[in-house]
């Protein structure tokens, strides 16, 4: 039906970390751990990414950021949707990527996961490309 937005309680749950997480509201990381769980195996990359996205993003917003494990979260929501270069997902990565690179740009794991971000960017070759 046109208008009708079929949503289960994983996007419900997912969607909410998101939009917590915007707002840097700390029970972000709960609802964000809790899509992460929800999706892993499901099939649904995109949305494991978008999940691991706001989980990310939730790690940067405690009283004592935790830039490991938002970057970890980060490299998982780049490796979730892989090749696929899902907008939605490696956009949101690719910021956080920045903010992390700001702040904690001398932790190994911030500079290693450069490449991985710049390689998402990069527009895929198509079908009919001459290399």
């Amino acid at each position: 039906m046109p208008g009708e937005v079929r949503i289960d309680e994983g996007q419900a749950v997912a969607q909410t970390a998101a939009i917590l997480a915007t707002l840097r509201d700390p029970a972000s990381e709960k609802f964000a751990q809790r899509a992460v769980d929800a999706y892993l195996g499901s099939g649904r990359s995109a949305n494991l990414g978008g999940s691991y996205n706001a989980l990310a993003r939730s790690y940067l917003h405690r009283a004592e950021p935790d830039p490991e494990r938002a970057t970890a979260a980060t490299r998982s929501a780049l490796e979730a949707v892989g090749d696929q270069r899902t907008s939605w997902v490696v956009g949101p990565a690719a910021k956080t990527w920045r903010t992390l690179d700001a702040r904690w740009g001398t932790m190994p794991a911030v500079r290693e996961l450069g490449e991985p971000v710049a390689a998402a960017q990069r527009p895929a070759l198509t079908s009919g490309t001459n290399v």
